[in-house]
């Protein structure tokens, strides 16, 4: 078996060079033999797309393939619900995340973020707490693991984890004779173990593994930020490095090197920037009536605490915006679906069922049986503010806001913004209390920030605007 690793640093093109290597392996292998795995149904469906094919079982993410080798059915899978369900029982209350910066956690989600990371880094549990910021205390911890797997036990429910160790237990052939693996830096040892697995049925010919481990910035969840260095140990392993960057100018690539250059434990890699000087400017204060609309902007923050008070001060300007993971923020709420769709009426365009749907989902009860028949003269009569259900707090907001084009301006966190970027980044370095805190802890923990914010600069195609926040990290 023949293994390669190549190394991409930000904007050389990772992915598109593994999926060029894709492309080109069909000279040699019959579509039916290849096999993907991404972490994300983007980049799975990039690459059927590449392949000119609608499906294959061996192009996936990596949750799908195991939950289709494991022949799991979804009515076992632990979501958010179950999750909630258990917490009543047990005393221990769930929202449904997990962050490094621990904001917008309940006790649950804390205990069952530190249960995690034990299992994906295959670490002792007391160990994994006494690392942690130790929620709670060891014996509440203790008794949050042993009732939640009683639980799953008694109920024959299983989370991603379980499908793991459950492949492990009795590793199955995926089929594939060449495989190909993107944005391997962000495997943790019990994936690692799963792809050593999946590696020893003899039909597997060729394995590709993609990623930088500059811009492992999971290592919090679990993520081994070395796995890409030990799998070439393992393997003996051709390595390649993508040098050329497509997106990074000159005075972002320069700032950036120097973030890496405090990194200790590194592969050592030649990067060079595209020719462009670029813009690098700094200021204390953020001002949303210098960011543009139209412009192709990305603000990003560490913490969900300060993007939450960007986000606060977008909305007070009335400042179109979207937010990149999870909620799309006011600018892509339902309500505001159903504001366009109300505009394009009002216009004198027609609407198909999906606009209906939209009107249907913000109206009030009489607006939606009016929708129902099809009867839509009253709901335009009355305008929307009458027609659709609003918070009261949020009335003056849809009043105004101007809803008649797509926002150009996107706010994300650092880690939501992974394999993002755009022309003009606002990189807010304001620090919350635990990472500071967690960045003193030793040499690890501070390389692990420096490699989030290494990121997060590497974003700017043309202007990196750094705004200088409270407690900010020192770019």
């Amino acid at each position: 078996m023949k293994t390669f690793s190549i190394y991409g640093p930000p904007g050389t093109g990772k992915t598109s060079e593994l999926l060029r290597r894709m492309e080109a392996a069909k000279q040699e292998f019959k579509v039916s033999q290849i096999g993907f795995l991404s972490f994300t149904k983007a980049g799975a469906n990039e690459a059927l797309k590449r392949l000119g094919i609608a499906r294959s079982d061996k192009i996936s993410t990596i949750h799908s393939l195991m939950y289709r080798l494991n022949n799991c059915i979804g009515a076992s899978v632990i979501d958010i619900h179950k999750l909630r369900a258990f917490g009543l029982k047990a005393g221990f209350r769930f929202r449904g995340q997990a962050t490094d910066t621990g904001e917008q956690m309940e006790i649950g989600d804390q205990f069952l973020s530190v249960l995690s990371k034990a299992r994906n880094r295959m670490a002792d549990l007391r160990d994994e707490y006494h690392e942690s910021d130790r929620p709670g205390d060891w014996a509440s911890f203790e008794f949050f693991c042993k009732s939640f797997e009683s639980w799953k036990e008694a109920n024959g429910f299983i989370d991603f984890n379980d499908m793991l160790s459950m492949y492990l237990r009795e590793p199955k052939n995926h089929g594939a004779s060449i495989l190909f693996i993107d944005e391997a830096q962000d495997l943790s040892n019990l994936q690692w173990r799963v792809i050593d697995a999946m590696l020893k049925f003899e039909s597997v010919k060729q394995v590709h593994i993609a990623g930088d481990d500059d811009q492992a910035i999971f290592e919090w969840s679990g993520a081994n930020t070395h796995g890409m260095l030990e799998f070439e140990q393992r393997y003996d392993s051709a390595r390649s490095v993508l040098e050329q960057s497509w997106r990074v100018p000159q005075a972002v690539y320069e700032l950036a090197m120097r973030v890496a250059g405090t990194i200790e434990n590194r592969v050592e890699k030649l990067y060079q920037p595209r020719d462009a000087e670029g813009i690098v400017s700094r200021t204390s204060m953020f001002d949303p009536k210098a960011v543009t609309h139209g412009e192709d902007v990305l603000i990003l923050c560490r913490s969900y605490l300060t993007k939450k008070s960007v986000e606060d001060e977008l909305i007070r300007h009335r400042i179109p915006y979207k937010t990149e993971g999870g909620y799309g923020g006011l600018f892509s709420s339902r309500l505001a679906e159903g504001i366009r769709v109300f505009n394009r009426m009002v216009d004198g365009q027609s609407i198909g069922q999906v606009d209906i749907d939209r009107l249907s989902a913000v109206a009030d009860d009489r607006t939606r049986k009016e929708i129902q028949a099809k009867n839509f003269m009253p709901m335009l009569k009355r305008g929307y503010l009458r027609s659709f259900i609003i918070p009261p707090s949020l009335v003056d907001f849809y009043r105004d806001a101007d809803f008649t084009q797509e926002p150009t301006i996107r706010l994300s966190t650092i880690h939501s913004a992974k394999g993002r970027e755009a022309e003009r980044v606002i990189l807010h370095t304001g620090l919350t209390e635990k990472t500071l805190r967690d960045m003193d802890k030793d040499q690890r923990s501070f390389d692990a920030e420096a490699r989030v914010w290494y990121t997060g600069v590497t974003r700017a195609k043309q202007k990196l605007e750094i705004l200088e926040g409270d407690d900010g990290y020192k770019l």
